[in-house]
């Protein structure tokens, strides 16, 4: 089972830069904040709201992802892992 914790941080898959003043804090929300997904691989939406601009990056083959509007749209693929 591929299991992301704490939106994903725990795989290294999110790198984030922000790109605004030093008087705004930076504020970023995931929803939901914990994934999971079976040997079998799926799809799940994640939604994002930052007051900055953020790029995600990841060097998972078996992980592939779209950015749109309200977030992202995750993509696993099967595990190639035999069940005993």
């Amino acid at each position: 089972m591929k299991r992301f914790v704490s939106y994903l941080c725990g795989l290294c898959l999110v790198i984030l830069s922000c790109t605004q003043s030093e008087a705004t804090t930076p504020d970023i929300a995931i929803t939901p904040e914990v994934l999971n997904f079976s040997a079998e691989g799926g799809v799940q939406e994640v939604a994002i709201t930052a007051n900055f601009e953020y790029d995600i990056n990841t060097n998972a083959s078996w992980l592939s992802y779209t950015k749109n509007d309200k977030g992202l749209t995750i993509v696993v693929t099967p595990s190639n892992v035999e069940k005993k």
